[in-house]
């Protein structure tokens, strides 16, 4: 199910929502149902009482029932209190963790950032812009290696067009995400980060694999279409830099 508030995916047994600590109604109600059902039973067997017992001791029976419908209300008041602590401290818990997030996030530090977030492990709702981020930061420095590693084996082997077809691929994909964020403006506020990440790939493309800022953009647009290689990106880059060796 999805939590009404941060719209995270939890599951539908959940009386809190782990993300952000919103009670979950229907669980909240089914648990209170039970516990009336099971007290309106007592008051049942209370009153299936030999009418004898009743005459000989109807003070006795109505303090009994009296308790029991007062232990009723006292276990209410428990249970809707006890909701509200955890739901408190799930929030409270979840706004430290954004806190620390924010300030990796505002001190450039994607990498500190993405292993924190990684121990937390949530998901969704609140810590979106975070989940996004780690996602495009992830790799990036190998990949880029990889590109980088592409220029050094052009000097002593023939290069193979299919690797480095799979190098661009991967490039891309992450650039063709930043460029569906930015046409929707950053809808998380991770706009700083993001044009970071799409930086640092556009200048290793242009560094390493020799590509034009036009052959970029078409690499971008050409990303998830039917059909689409980067072959021939792959093997105008491979002739590039075995000129540049040369």
């Amino acid at each position: 199910m999805i939590c009404k508030n941060c719209s995270a995916e939890i599951s539908e047994k959940e009386l809190l929502c782990p993300y952000c600590g919103t009670e979950n109604f229907d669980v909240a109600k089914s648990e209170q149902e039970e516990y009336l059902a099971h007290f309106k039973k007592k008051q049942d067997e209370v009153k299936n009482i030999p009418e004898k017992m009743m005459k000989n001791g109807p003070k006795k029976i109505l303090k009994v029932v009296g308790t029991l419908i007062g232990v009723a209300v006292v276990v209410l008041v428990v249970v809707a209190g006890f909701s509200r602590i955890m739901a408190g401290d799930s929030l409270a818990k979840q706004q430290k963790q954004i806190e620390q997030l924010e300030a990796y996030y505002q001190a450039g530090d994607y990498e500190q950032m993405c292993e924190y977030y990684e121990k937390l492990e949530v998901y969704g709702g609140s810590f979106e812009k975070y989940a996004r981020i780690c996602r495009l930061y992830s790799n990036m420095d190998w990949r880029i290696e990889a590109l980088k590693s592409n220029r050094e084996f052009a000097a002593q082997i023939d290069m193979s067009a299919t690797d480095v077809e799979v190098d661009f691929d991967r490039c891309f994909s992450v650039l063709h995400e930043i460029s569906e964020m930015e046409e929707l403006e950053f809808p998380y506020g991770e706009e700083t980060a993001a044009l970071y990440i799409k930086k640092e790939y556009v200048d290793a493309l242009k560094e390493y694999a020799y590509l034009t800022d036009e052959e970029i953009e078409s690499g971008i647009l050409m990303y998830g279409e039917e059909g689409s290689d980067y072959m021939e990106l792959a093997e105008i880059s491979i002739q590039r830099m075995e000129e540049n060796v040369q």
